[in-house]
């Protein structure tokens, strides 16, 4: 079995020693690559590129853990896939070494230093959120869909009334019912990637506009818990 040194994988994942500690802080990366000296499989390079690809799309680490945890192989292949045909990176050379890397599990060439100047340096256009806020506004139209929208907002919110961190598991359950009728109405409306729910999620703890009217519900801002909970069930209910 191949296995790479530290200096080879900072060239070709163009990460740092403090970073690849990072990330084994956060249960990213198994700490089993430390002991001795820094050695890695292929396959642990591949979860480099795949925390770095996260990261690209805004999601912190505290989320690519729950991900990592949760998501099969063909769930994140799938993110991956949609996400990065959606956005800017149009090139040739970056898919042919995303398929090659990311859904052919070829790591005989690393990332180009083009394609991780591109990832690393370039300013991010939301483009998923793009695609919602333009959506939320047709949505805004019909009064059903209006109404549906902003009762699935305080529904999620009056979850939290008297919540506390011994109710977690209960309050996941309970929101499980809310979370697929809202997943089900992004389907009927070819928003079909998980990626819209839980940017949506992200959204309404996130806008100052929807965090006063959460607090207003629930005195306490439990944006975390609800983003947290939204990952796990979506990612389950999508593998």
């Amino acid at each position: 079995m191949n296995e790479y040194s530290l200096s080879q994988i900072m060239r070709k994942t163009f990460t740092t020693l403090s970073q690849l500690k990072n990330y084994v802080k956060h249960g990213l990366l198994d700490d089993s690559i430390f002991e001795d000296k820094v050695l890695m499989t292929p396959e642990q390079v591949k979860r480099i590129y795949e925390i770095k690809l996260f990261i690209n799309m805004n999601f912190s680490l505290k989320e690519i853990q729950i991900i990592f945890a949760n998501a099969t192989k063909s769930n994140i292949q799938s993110i991956f896939k949609y996400y990065y045909a959606l956005h800017w990176i149009d090139t040739k050379s970056f898919y042919m070494e995303f398929d090659r890397i990311i859904c052919e599990d070829n790591l005989e060439k690393p990332f180009s230093t083009l394609s991780f100047n591109l990832l690393s340096n370039y300013a991010i256009t939301p483009s998923i959120l793009t695609i919602l806020f333009s959506a939320k506004k047709e949505w805004y139209q019909n009064e059903s869909d209006k109404f549906f929208i902003k009762n699935f907002r305080k529904q999620v919110y009056k979850h939290f009334t008297d919540y506390n961190s011994s109710k977690y598991d209960d309050i996941s359950q309970r929101l499980t019912s809310i979370f697929e009728e809202f997943f089900t109405f992004l389907i009927s409306k070819d928003l079909t990637s998980w990626l819209y729910f839980y940017a949506f999620i992200h959204w309404i703890t996130w806008a100052p506009r929807y965090l006063k009217e959460m607090k207003r519900l629930t005195k306490i801002n439990f944006s975390n818990e609800i983003r947290e909970m939204a990952l796990n069930w979506i990612i389950l209910r999508t593998n």
